[in-house]
């Protein structure tokens, strides 16, 4: 073999096996825009994550907060103990406005699941971008101490 293609070739192997990364594909999260928002309508999705002022909050492992985009400009879901809606925006750049309050039921529940639906209730109206993922959303604060994290 010719030596200066050989040498190419072993640093060319070299730099490619360097990019693998275990065989995943490398996803880089992205903020949201309309067209992409069009296509995660009617889709249910879990809260998996959630931190309210800056404090991550345990979440239960049955009936979890759910949520669900209703459009461009409607969310609905379960909060821990009742059902809710409310209004946003997305704006350039993955930019979320909400509208001043959620509406909710008004049932009463255990007193940690209320404070599950407080905290959750409180956090998603704070939050001002939203970033897809592969498997879901984000809605979040520009710092992440108030975020909400949703899988599919």
């Amino acid at each position: 073999m010719n030596r200066p293609c050989f040498g190419l070739t072993v640093a060319l192997l070299a730099l490619l096996s360097g990019c693998s990364s275990a065989g995943k594909v490398q996803f880089t999260e992205r903020p949201a825009t309309a067209a992409e928002l069009a296509t995660l309508v009617d889709v249910d999705f879990t809260v998996t994550r959630l931190v309210a002022q800056g404090q991550t909050v345990t979440l239960p492992s049955e009936r979890p907060p759910t949520l669900r985009l209703l459009g461009a400009d409607r969310i609905a879901g379960f909060a821990g103990v009742n059902r809710f809606n409310g209004a946003w925006q997305l704006r350039d750049k993955g930019v979320v406005q909400w509208s001043p309050a959620m509406a909710s039921t008004r049932m009463a529940g255990p007193p940690e699941r209320m404070q599950l639906e407080y905290a959750f209730l409180k956090t998603l109206p704070e939050t001002t971008r939203l970033t897809l993922t592969p498997h879901g959303v984000i809605f979040s604060n520009e710092d992440g101490s108030n975020l909400v994290e949703a899988k599919r």
